[in-house]
């Protein structure tokens, strides 16, 4: 038994190559007695959804023929299908993807985890979304999540709308998720947190004294409830969170998995 227990949970895993789906499916199983259903596709999983009624969380892949992630995520935040519009979703996400976040946040994703998955890094953040999810409150309107645009987004013509990518990957961006040892034992697998950028200390420039009233942290470190002093940027300069917003332990969450995307500095600024 692990230390996240799902038992007489009903999760739904979706991902067009039919590995990922059951590696990930096998991952989820030693999480206590699931039951995990699976889908190849947003279209099938949508249907899925009708069809089980109470699902505690989805896990889906970007990249997926007939309607992605990002298309199935819109779908239910919008109320399009029938569910919970504050069903949880985490998405699996690599670097070459990193173009594919905005929309996610903007669809108030649940969390990221990152290629290549290990279960253990699955268990931690599995366990770390759903105590957000069910301690904070964060879904918008119906509207506001309609008007966000993912038809286009992956840019990939030609694509296959009737594929079944079991045996290959339908998309460019698509790579291996789980990495060329994916069978070998609990000590050669890739683990999850591997990727992340190696923990550090502030230097003494970073700790300060900083601007009158702020203060200086590493993402790991950033406080629960507190206030951002500085708007929250990508290393494109895109904005993520503005100054003055609440880190919740949500918000918190998703900026360290960002990070770990190489998606954002690993420094915040907070008001004091």
């Amino acid at each position: 038994m692990t230390g996240l227990d799902l038992t007489g949970q009903t999760i739904l895993v979706v991902d067009d190559i039919q590995f990922s789906r059951n590696t990930l499916a096998s991952f989820i199983n030693r999480m206590g007695q699931p039951t995990v259903h699976l889908a190849r596709n947003g279209a099938e999983a949508i249907a899925k959804l009708g069809e089980l009624g109470n699902v505690a969380f989805i896990i889906a892949d970007f990249n997926m023929p007939v309607m992605h992630g990002l298309q199935m995520l819109k779908e239910v935040r919008s109320g399009l299908v029938g569910v919970r519009r504050d069903l949880p979703v985490a998405m699996v996400t690599g670097f070459s993807e990193k173009h594919l976040v905005d929309s996610a946040l903007a669809l108030d994703v649940n969390a990221f985890l990152i290629k290549p998955v290990a279960k253990q890094g699955l268990e931690t953040r599995l366990e770390r979304m759903l105590k957000n999810v069910a301690s904070e409150k964060w879904l918008k309107s119906a509207d506001s999540y309609r008007s966000v645009d993912v038809d286009d987004i992956l840019g990939i013509d030609g694509l296959d709308q009737g594929a079944d990518s079991d045996q290959a990957p339908s998309l460019a961006l698509s790579k291996d998720l789980y990495g060329k040892h994916a069978e070998d034992g609990p000590e050669n697998r890739f683990d999850e947190d591997d990727i992340l950028v190696t923990p550090r200390e502030l230097t003494e420039a970073e700790k300060g004294p900083g601007p009158m009233g702020m203060k200086s942290y590493l993402v790991r470190d950033v406080p629960e409830g507190a206030v951002l002093a500085r708007d929250v940027v990508t290393h494109d300069g895109r904005k993520l969170m503005a100054s003055g917003e609440r880190v919740t332990p949500g918000a918190a969450a998703l900026l360290a998995d960002l990070f770990g995307l190489g998606h954002v500095t690993d420094q915040i600024w907070v008001i004091e």
